[in-house]
């Protein structure tokens, strides 16, 4: 099953693990740059796109496996779109390699379209949808005043404290917070450790491609009873991953 993002195939196979209750038999695993977690006792394997497209140009093809799933094609970057390209074409030469697609917003229109020829059947699982409430916080005086080079933080940590006042601190419920980049996110996390410094009822997390899978883990931690997660990320949580609490 390939991912778009290093942290999606490791806590995915993660999860599936503990779903099936196969956690110490390396049924479940995954593959990522540089690192694997798998043997020949495994059954399924999350791998990033890049990496399935260099196996797919090895000797053997993808031979090794009977389903090929590929997640969150909806994107439509560059190594999802040539891996839909490649496997239309693979699958008439490995005649028993089933190929899934799977989207949580799909144009199922378009990729029917695109694999009309091999007459894709459809299967469609009904999700839930939450309530969703837009606050809009208006610009103020202040935020002009603001001459520091780095990236103004203020607006952000006056979300935790919205939140502090809002909600009672014995209620669930975590903070993501996205920005575009690593130094938006450093003066954003930094600024907030500050303010969790003097409430201490926050944890406040970084979350990006750069850190390492320890720390990326981190996000997945429970915090303890009265504590919030505030967590600042890039795209990399967009999708594929699910953090409990938000």
């Amino acid at each position: 099953c390939t991912q778009p993002r290093r942290i999606a195939c490791i806590s995915l196979s993660k999860r599936v693990a503990f779903e099936t209750l196969t956690e110490n038999l390396n049924v479940v695993g995954y593959q990522i740059r540089f690192e694997k977690q798998r043997n020949q006792d495994t059954k399924i394997t999350f791998i990033t796109e890049g990496l399935l497209l260099r196996q797919v140009s090895g000797e053997t093809g993808l031979t090794q496996y009977d389903v090929v799933v590929l997640d969150e094609v909806h994107e439509r970057h560059l190594y999802g779109d040539f891996l839909l390209g490649i496997m239309k074409c693979l699958i008439y030469q490995q005649t028993e390699l089933k190929l899934v697609l799977m989207s949580a917003t799909i144009n199922i229109e378009l990729f029917s379209k695109y694999f009309a020829k091999e007459e894709v059947r459809v299967i469609e699982v009904p999700g839930r949808l939450y309530p969703i409430q837009l606050l809009y916080r208006p610009v103020t005086i202040d935020d002009f005043k603001y001459k520091n080079d780095r990236f103004n933080p203020s607006p952000y940590v006056q979300i935790l404290q919205i939140i502090d006042k809002k909600y009672p601190q014995d209620e669930k419920g975590d903070l993501l917070i996205f920005l575009s980049g690593m130094a938006e996110i450093t003066a954003v996390v930094d600024a907030a450790k500050e303010y969790a410094l003097k409430k201490n009822n926050w944890i406040v997390l970084p979350l990006h491609s750069t850190l390492s899978i320890a720390e990326q883990d981190k996000v997945f931690d429970y915090p303890p009873d009265g504590v919030r997660k505030c967590i600042v990320s890039t795209n990399i949580a967009e999708t594929s991953i699910t953090i409990d609490g938000i």
